[in-house]
């Protein structure tokens, strides 16, 4: 098993906000908890993954955040933000991996996003 400080904290969650509204604010979000964006992948109008760098201090602040937002997690998810949170206090100082996903529960239909032709 590796070290805590080597582990990727997880963060699962849904929510009924719409998906670019809800983007825009995870970006604020993490971007007031001082933490970078390295990574997004969407999944038309189901889902989306958001790799990002924040300090373990810096928790707490961010599910606060996200929750004014409208992400409701999931108790597993709030069990690793309070461990993580807690390690902080005497690990090494530095940015942990995290990686979000977001359920999105609505009735729109499917997304259907074009492929660009290729030229030949």
């Amino acid at each position: 098993m590796h070290a805590p400080d080597a582990m990727v904290i997880r963060i699962e969650s849904g929510t009924t906000v719409p998906r670019l509204e809800m983007i825009a604010r995870i970006s604020d979000a993490v971007q007031a908890a001082n933490g970078f964006v390295m990574d997004s992948r969407y999944f038309p109008n189901t889902a989306l993954f958001i790799g990002f760098e924040i300090g373990p201090s810096m928790l707490p602040r961010l599910q606060t955040a996200l929750s004014a937002a409208g992400l409701n997690f999931s108790s597993r998810s709030l069990d690793s933000i309070e461990r993580y949170a807690d390690l902080s206090k005497s690990a090494a100082p530095g940015l942990r991996e995290c990686h979000l996903s977001v359920a999105f529960f609505h009735n729109d239909p499917d997304l259907r996003i074009p492929l660009p032709a290729i030229p030949g």
